[in-house]
């Protein structure tokens, strides 16, 4: 396991990124960089390594009231978060990566990238070029970002497959609540600030979803052999 636990360094680590753009700028700067490809501190911190991700999902009240409301929130939790994103090479026709028998497909990384592009408002190429050459980088560096993340969840469903570790929708829901609540420093933040603060870095709430079940992934699989 110190294999998937050593290329965590390439992956997204979601609410790391949103906590420092609320640290470094507060909810008003992540306004500005939601709407401005000028500003860059927030999106670069998406891809900045901190451990701070890997926060626990507590416990499940028996309270009846608690319960429903975790029913609610698991049915807000999109099927698509919880996809199996590798696929094995015989079936794939143009891989972005390969991780033994499975393969990252380009058409993945593709659709993350667009959605990212999108969000930032990012649609035309001549402001993504000019975005790009702002954060120093390239369309094909930006692209590894998301292909070495992507590697790392087909290896967290390897691993977790192996281990027989499953994650629920009650389980995700639970964990992103929380994350949610870390990142925002309080429980009654309005969907308004938290939308704000998503958009700042580039993500959906599907994206958010996705990337939380990689997180709660890789933290039941650290449990399960420590």
């Amino acid at each position: 396991m110190s294999k998937l636990a050593n290329k965590r360094a390439g992956r997204f680590l979601v609410v790391a990124a949103l906590m420092a753009c609320l640290a470094g700028v507060g909810l008003a700067g992540c306004t500005n960089a939601a709407s401005s490809t000028g500003t860059n501190s927030s999106n670069q911190a998406a891809m900045n390594v901190n451990d701070q991700a890997a926060q626990s999902s507590g416990g499940t009240s028996s309270d009846a009231s608690s319960q429903n409301a975790v029913s609610a929130d698991a049915a807000q939790v999109p099927d698509s978060a919880m996809r199996s994103v590798g696929v094995p090479v015989s079936e794939c026709q143009d891989p972005a990566a390969t991780v033994g028998d499975k393969a990252v497909p380009s058409a993945e990384v593709d659709a993350q990238l667009q959605s990212y592009r999108q969000v930032m408002g990012l649609a035309d190429d001549a402001d993504y070029q000019e975005y790009l050459a702002e954060l120093g980088t390239t369309d094909d560096a930006l692209r590894q970002r998301y292909t070495d993340a992507l590697v790392v969840r087909v290896e967290e469903e390897a691993a977790a497959q192996e281990l027989g570790i499953t994650v629920t929708k009650e389980e995700l829901a639970a964990y992103m609540n929380e994350n949610k609540q870390t990142v925002m420093g309080k429980s009654d933040y309005s969907e308004e600030d938290w939308q704000t603060v998503l958009k700042s870095v580039g993500l959906t709430e599907e994206q958010f979803a996705f990337d939380e079940y990689s997180g709660l992934l890789q933290k039941k699989i650290q449990e399960a052999v420590s």
